[in-house]
C-alpha cells in the first residue's frame, strides 16, 4: 500500500496595476477637457477646487469630506438641504485590492492491491481567499475519487470509478440588470478619486450616485452576497471481456450529475447625510432570488477489438463499436422582494412575489465507429477510421453524417539502407494523414425549429386584464454538421542515443459547410435562419525539439538537464462565403479574407492648427463635422480629397485597408530543467511572436466616454494631447471621448506580442537514506512562482491575459478588459509518499 500526502500553500498578489493620478491633478485635467470642448466650461467649480487644493496641501487641517451648504459639490445643496462635498484623495485600486490573497490545497491518496485487485482513493481540499479588501470573495473545493479494478475470472475484468467535487463560491452580489459588462471590476475603474471611502461618522460615503460620486467599496461591503454551491458527481463502470485469444469486448457506462444551488441577496443600503438632510435608501427594494439547476449526463460505449499477427511480420487490429450520449437540463428560479429583515435572505420572510422561471432542455448523440490498423514489421503503418454520427440538434433529414479518416506511417530508420546512419539516428518516422471530424455548431439544441415565445402587453387592457400575446416566431436554421477535413504531414525523429528528439507537422484544415447567419430583409421583422454557407481553410505547422542529457560528474555527482522548444503558427482564410458584392459590413466575410483582418485608416499625424482643422471639417466630414488641433488626420488613400469608407465593399473601401491581423502568430514555449543531488529547477516560458490588437476598451483610452465611464490613469494624463503637450501619444483631450480621433487606424494598433515566465519551480527530494527509519518512500519539498516576469508591447497597465477579452475590430468594446487583476503567485509545497 502506498500513501501520498500533498500540501500546497500559495500567496497571490495583483500586478501591473496602473498608477492612479492624485485627485487634484485628475480634477484639473477633467476641467481642461470641458474647457477644450466648450470654452469657459468646467465640471468642478472654483469652490470645489479651492477645498480640494487645501486638502491636498494640508490634509490634517482640511478634511476630505465637508458639509456642503453652498453648492461646493452640488448646486442643489443649501443650508436647508445640506449634503456632502467630497474633496479627498483616494487611490481606489489600492483600496479595492488586498496586498495578497492566501490559498491552501491538501490532497491525500491511498493505492494498493493484489494480483487480482487494485484500488486507488484520494481526498482533496482547496481553500482560496479572494483579493477583495472589502466584501471579500472566497472559493472552497472538496473532492473525492475512488477506483477499483478486479479480475473476476481469467476472461473477465471489471472496474468501477467514482469521483465527486463540491465547490462553494461566496462573493459580493451586484445587481447589474443582466449586463455581463457591469461588474465590480468595471465599477472600480471609474471611481472619482475625490471621493473618500468613509464619512466622518464611520459610515460608507457615496452610497448613491451623486455628481459622479459612487462608492464601489461600500457597495461591495454592504450590498449582500452571491452564494453558489455546485456538486459534480461521476460514476463509471467498465468491463473487459476476452473470451478468445486476440479478441476483447469492452464497454463502459458513465453517469454524471451536475447540480447548482445559488442564492442572490440584494440588501437595502442607507446613505446618511449631514444633520438636517434626508436619509437616502439605495438598492431598494431588497430581495432574495433562489436558483437551482440539475443536469444529468449519460454515456454508453461498447466496442470489440481483435488483434492478430501472421508470420511475425504482419500485425492486424480491427475494432468496431457503438456510442450513445444524452444530457438533460432542468432549472428553476424565483424572486421575492421586500424582506422583513434586511439581513435574512429567506423567501418565506419576504412580502412580495416578483417573478419565477423554469427551464428544461435535452440533447442526444448516437454513433457507430470502426478502426483498422495494419503494420508490417513495425515499419510500414496504416490506420483507417470511420464514424457515423447522429445528433438531436439537427432536423431528421440532416441529422446523420459519416466522418472517415486514414493515416500512414513509414519508419525509415528500420530500413536496411538506413543502417549506416543508425549510430546517429535512433528513430526516423514519416507519417501522413487525412481525416474528417464533425462540429455541432448551434446556438441552442433545437434551432431547426421555429420558436414561439409569449409576452404580456402591459400597455393594453381587455375586459380589465392585461393582454397575453405571442412574439413573432424565429426562423428555423436549416443546418447540419460542419465537417472539418484535416490533411497532415509529419516527421518524428530521435538522434544521438535519444538525446535529441523532435516532431514536425504541417497541416491544412478545411472547415466545410460552416454555419452562418443568412442575410434577411430588414422588413421581415424576425431573426434566425442560419445555413451551412461558408468554407474556411487553416494552414499551419508545429515544431517541437527536446534535448535531454546527463553530465556524469559535477562535483562528484551526475547532473541531468533538458531543454524543450516549441513553436507553431497558423493562418485561416475564408474560401467560400455568400457575399457576391464583397461587402465589408460588420459580421460579413468574403472569399480570400484572412481571419482576424483589421480594416482601418492610415494615420497621417495630428491636425496642427485651427486653419488645418477648418479644412478637415470638410475633408473628414464623413467621420465628424467638427475638428480641432490635436485631432487625428487620416490619410487619403484613394486620392479623392475626402476621407470615408467608400461603400464598404472590396471594390470601394474608401480610405480604409487591411492594417493588421489579430491572429496570434508564432506561439512558442521554452521549458528547461536541471536535476542534481536531489535538487531540481524547472522553468517554463511562453508567448506569442506576432499579434496585432485593436481595442476600444476604456482601460486603454483613459478619457473615453465622459467623466462617469472613463478609466483615467496617470499614464493617460501624461500622454494625452494638450496645447502644452502637442507630441503626446493619445489624441486631443476631450470630455466625451473624442471618437472622431479613435477610428480604427494604424497609430493606435497595438503590438500584442509577448513573452512571460509562466512558471519556475525549485524542489529538493530528500535522500532515501534519510527516510528509511521513518518508513517513507519519498519526500519532495518545493517553492514555485507563476507569472513572475513578462515583456509586452502593450501599455504598462495592460497584460497579455486580457488581450482576447479586449480585442474587437469595431468601436463597441468599451467595457471589455475590466477583469480580475493580473496575479503573481508564490507557492510552497511538500509531497510525502509512504
Amino acid at each position: 500500500m502506498y500513501k501520498c500526502h500533498y500540501i500546497n500553500l500559495s500567496w497571490s498578489s495583483p500586478a501591473r496595476l496602473p498608477e492612479m493620478p492624485r485627485s487634484d491633478v485628475w480634477a484639473r485635467m477633467w476641467n481642461k477637457a470641458y474647457e477644450y470642448d466648450t470654452p469657459g466650461g468646467y465640471y468642478f467649480n472654483e469652490k470645489f477646487m479651492e477645498k480640494l487644493d487645501a486638502h491636498i496641501a494640508d490634509p490634517e487641517h482640511n478634511p476630505a469630506i465637508l458639509v456642503d451648504t453652498e453648492g461646493i459639490q452640488n448646486p442643489n445643496y443649501s443650508p436647508s438641504n445640506p449634503g456632502w462635498a467630497y474633496v479627498g484623495n483616494t487611490d481606489w485600486l489600492s483600496e479595492f485590492y488586498q496586498k495578497s490573497a492566501f490559498m491552501q490545497q491538501h490532497n491525500v491518496s491511498l493505492s494498493g492491491g493484489t494480483e487480482r485487485n487494485n484500488y486507488y482513493a484520494s481526498i482533496g481540499f482547496k481553500d482560496q481567499s479572494g483579493i477583495f479588501r472589502y466584501g471579500n470573495d472566497s472559493y472552497k473545493r472538496f473532492n473525492l475519487a475512488f477506483n477499483f479494478d478486479t479480475k473476476l475470472t481469467s476472461w473477465l475484468d471489471v472496474s468501477f470509478a467514482t469521483r465527486m467535487s463540491n465547490i462553494k463560491n461566496d462573493e459580493p452580489y451586484m445587481d447589474n440588470g443582466g449586463s455581463s459588462a457591469q461588474t465590480w471590476y468595471y465599477e472600480v475603474y471609474r471611481m472619482f478619486p475625490t471621493l473618500s471611502i468613509f464619512l466622518p461618522n464611520g459610515d460608507f460615503a457615496g452610497m448613491y450616485l451623486n455628481s459622479g460620486n459612487y462608492n464601489v467599496i461600500g457597495k461591495m461591503a454592504l450590498a449582500g452576497r452571491n452564494k453558489k454551491e455546485t456538486w459534480d458527481q461521476w460514476y463509471i463502470g467498465r468491463f473487459d471481456l476476452h473470451p478468445l485469444k486476440g479478441l476483447s469486448i469492452k464497454g463502459d457506462y458513465s453517469w454524471n450529475r451536475y447540480s447548482t444551488v445559488q442564492k442572490f441577496h440584494r440588501k437595502e443600503i442607507k446613505q446618511t447625510f449631514p444633520e438636517g438632510g434626508p436619509e437616502w435608501i439605495v438598492e431598494t427594494p431588497n430581495y432574495v432570488k433562489n436558483y437551482n439547476s440539475n443536469n444529468i449526463y449519460h454515456a454508453i460505449n461498447v466496442w470489440a477489438e481483435y488483434k492478430t499477427s501472421f508470420n511475425d511480420v504482419h500485425n492486424i487490429s480491427v475494432m468496431g463499436g457503438y456510442n450513445q450520449e444524452e444530457k438533460t437540463y432542468a432549472n428553476t428560479s424565483y424572486t421575492m422582494t421586500d424582506l422583513y429583515d434586511n439581513e435574512l435572505p429567506i423567501s418565506d420572510l419576504a412580502i412580495n412575489y416578483k417573478e419565477n422561471a423554469e427551464g428544461a432542455d435535452i440533447w442526444r448523440v448516437q454513433g457507430a465507429f470502426f478502426r483498422l490498423n495494419y503494420d508490417y514489421r513495425s515499419k510500414y503503418l496504416l490506420e483507417v477510421n470511420g464514424r457515423y454520427d447522429g445528433s438531436s440538434k439537427y432536423a431528421k433529414d440532416d441529422r446523420w453524417a459519416f466522418f472517415p479518416s486514414a493515416s500512414i506511417g513509414w519508419r525509415i530508420s528500420e530500413e536496411k539502407f538506413f543502417e549506416p546512419l543508425s549510430k546517429v539516428v535512433d528513430n526516423l518516422k514519416l507519417r501522413a494523414s487525412v481525416g474528417a471530424l464533425g462540429n455541432q455548431i448551434t446556438n441552442g439544441y433545437h434551432d431547426y425549429m421555429s420558436i414561439l415565445s409569449g409576452k404580456v402587453l402591459t400597455n393594453y387592457m381587455m375586459d380589465g386584464k392585461m393582454v397575453n400575446a405571442l412574439n413573432i416566431p424565429s426562423l428555423p436554421s436549416v443546418v447540419t454538421w460542419e465537417k472539418v477535413v484535416t490533411k497532415d504531414l509529419g516527421l518524428d525523429w530521435s538522434l544521438f542515443n535519444n538525446r535529441l528528439m523532435g516532431t514536425f507537422d504541417f497541416y491544412v484544415r478545411d472547415t466545410k459547410d460552416m454555419v452562418r447567419s443568412v442575410t434577411l430583409p430588414a422588413v421581415l421583422g424576425t431573426s434566425g435562419g442560419k445555413e451551412n454557407i461558408a468554407d474556411m481553410r487553416t494552414t499551419g505547422w508545429e515544431l517541437e525539439l527536446t534535448w535531454k542529457d546527463r553530465i556524469k560528474n559535477v562535483l562528484g555527482s551526475p547532473m541531468d538537464y533538458s531543454l524543450t522548444v516549441g513553436l507553431s503558427d497558423y493562418q485561416a482564410e475564408i474560401t467560400k462565403y455568400d457575399n457576391p458584392n464583397g461587402s465589408l459590413a460588420s459580421g460579413m466575410y468574403y472569399e480570400g479574407q484572412k481571419l482576424g483582418e483589421i480594416w482601418g485608416y492610415v494615420t497621417d499625424g495630428y491636425i496642427m492648427d485651427d486653419f488645418e482643422a477648418a479644412k478637415m471639417n470638410y475633408v473628414q466630414k464623413y467621420i465628424s463635422s467638427k475638428w480641432y488641433p490635436g485631432d487625428i488626420r487620416y490619410k487619403d488613400l484613394n486620392g479623392d480629397g475626402m476621407i470615408d469608407q467608400g461603400n464598404r465593399t472590396l471594390a470601394n473601401p474608401g480610405d480604409q485597408k487591411v492594417i493588421g491581423n489579430s491572429t496570434p502568430r508564432y506561439r512558442f514555449n521554452l521549458q528547461g530543467g536541471i536535476g542534481w543531488r536531489g535538487f531540481d529547477i524547472r522553468a517554463i516560458f511562453e508567448g506569442v511572436g506576432k499579434r496585432d490588437m485593436w481595442t476600444s476598451s476604456d482601460i486603454f483610452w483613459g478619457f473615453s466616454r465622459g467623466i462617469y465611464n472613463s478609466c483615467v490613469t496617470q499614464y493617460h494624463i501624461d500622454n494625452i494631447w494638450t496645447y502644452e503637450n502637442p507630441t503626446a501619444y493619445y489624441p486631443r483631450l476631450n470630455a466625451n471621448g473624442n471618437k472622431r480621433s479613435k477610428q480604427i487606424q494604424t497609430k493606435y494598433l497595438q503590438n500584442a506580442a509577448y513573452i512571460r515566465l509562466k512558471d519556475i519551480t525549485l524542489s529538493y527530494t530528500l535522500p532515501k537514506s534519510w527516510l528509511t527509519k521513518m518508513k517513507m518512500e519519498q519526500v519532495r519539498i518545493y517553492v514555485s512562482g507563476m507569472n513572475l516576469w513578462e515583456k509586452t508591447g502593450l501599455p504598462p497597465f495592460m497584460t497579455p491575459d486580457i488581450v482576447d477579452q479586449i480585442t474587437d475590430n469595431s468601436l463597441s468594446s468599451e467595457n471589455s478588459g475590466k477583469e480580475y487583476a493580473f496575479m503573481r503567485s508564490y507557492s510552497f509545497g511538500i509531497n510525502i509518499t509512504f
